[in-house]
């Protein structure tokens, strides 16, 4: 990447353009500079146009134009380059709209000097996220969940009167922004290595204008099997899936790799932690209590037509969406399958309808049952399931 820059300052040069690195690389560089970066965006103060025939002249690279936007891409295997034309009278004026502190910072190309009208490298070293002015967050509404992807990846916090303005304006999210909160939440997941990325957006009420029934399920779950809530319960199976992502838990038989399909850009892992989260999404409509009595019945069917409609909400990709429906449907077939386990003859008919039914997401719907109950164990197992259920998954495992 480095040498792309180099040969795009030249070219800069040549056209007596400014050129101006904005946005992620350099908050990725300030905050940790060996950084290796692969998406660079630029905004450049001259002709679009006589950028990209000079480019095409002078790299040999995938150069593609897009007029509507004044925008042009250069990308090899491994690298993207993203310039855009600088329409605002100077960088100034274009820092000026960002939505925080940090993403108001620019760097000169060819002078090397960078441009924090803000304070923003201040603000990083502080570790803070600050809005720019107190209009940012109103302007921005999607700044928000900008913001707590900052806060899970960095390990920072908002400063008391960005916080104010979230809570403010998180309503909007779910009112004009549907169609592009979806890039904002993968983000955040992906962004989460210790399953604390729900609880987080629930502290800053958040979840509630992204997801249904959020508050809901924090009132219900109690029953013979469950101590905690089912908000609770769900957070704890997404730590779970986070802990097997990322090695804390080793499940024999598990090929990891096989989480590494990319759909529609995003990471099937990222999809399956949002699902495995959601798994008992259904739980509040199918909530009934008889007395002492509480039961779920059929909340995994419910969940799926639920999560039917919420992918629709959210744009989620058709091939990610048949991942999360079917793995919310079948998430407790593989507990039935463990409670007939000694009837050889019953547990094999029912294993091979499993297998028939779910094919390809079999593994997933597997490793969705085995967060849900080893969530459900830590913090009831009187009969010390949890160790026994990890050898059954892990068998299941090994079947497909």
């Amino acid at each position: 990447m480095i040498n792309l820059i180099r040969k795009m300052e030249e070219i800069f040069k040549s056209l007596n353009g400014e050129a101006y690195l904005v946005n992620g690389y350099v908050i990725e560089k300030l905050i940790k500079p060996s950084a290796n970066i692969k998406k660079i965006d630029i905004m450049y103060k001259g002709n679009i146009d006589d950028l990209f025939k000079l480019s095409k002249e002078n790299l040999n690279y995938n150069i593609r134009l897009y007029n509507n936007e004044k925008m042009l891409i250069i990308e090899d295997n491994r690298n993207t380059l993203k310039i855009i034309e600088l329409i605002n009278k100077d960088i100034e004026e274009y820092l000026k709209d960002a939505d925080y502190t940090m993403n108001a910072i620019s760097v000169k190309l060819i002078d090397n000097k960078i441009i924090d009208p803000y304070q923003g490298r201040n603000h990083i070293k502080r570790r803070i996220i600050q809005e720019v002015n107190d209009k940012s967050i109103e302007n921005h509404p999607l700044a928000i969940l900008k913001g707590i992807n900052y806060y899970i990846k960095y390990g920072m916090h908002f400063s008391i009167d960005t916080e104010l303005h979230i809570r403010q304006q998180r309503k909007r999210l779910r009112d004009n922004y549907k169609s592009k909160l979806l890039k904002e939440l993968m983000n955040i997941i992906n962004a989460d290595k210790t399953g604390v990325a729900f609880n987080v957006l629930d502290q800053y009420s958040i979840l509630e204008n992204l997801l249904p029934y959020i508050n809901e399920l924090k009132s219900i779950g109690k029953c013979k099997y469950h101590i905690e809530d089912v908000f609770t319960h769900m957070n704890t199976s997404y730590e779970v899936l986070k802990d097997i992502q990322y090695g804390k838990i080793k499940l024999k038989g598990l090929d990891i790799d096989i989480f590494n399909r990319n759909i529609d850009g995003y990471n099937l892992i990222d999809f399956l932690a949002l699902t495995v989260f959601l798994h008992d999404i259904g739980k509040y409509k199918t909530y009934k209590k008889d007395n002492i009595k509480v039961s779920f019945i059929n909340h995994d069917v419910v969940g799926k037509d639920i999560m039917k409609d919420v992918c629709k909400e959210l744009y989620i990709p058709k091939a990610a969406e048949d991942i999360i429906c079917n793995v919310i449907e079948a998430h407790m077939y593989p507990l039935k399958l463990f409670n007939i386990k000694d009837d050889i003859q019953e547990f094999n008919k029912e294993l091979n309808l499993f297998i028939n039914r779910y094919g390809e997401y079999y593994i997933y719907i597997t490793i969705a049952s085995y967060c849900d109950i080893i969530a459900t164990t830590t913090y009831y197992d009187p009969d010390n399931k949890a160790e026994e259920y990890k050898s059954f998954i892990e068998k299941l495992l090994k079947i497909k």
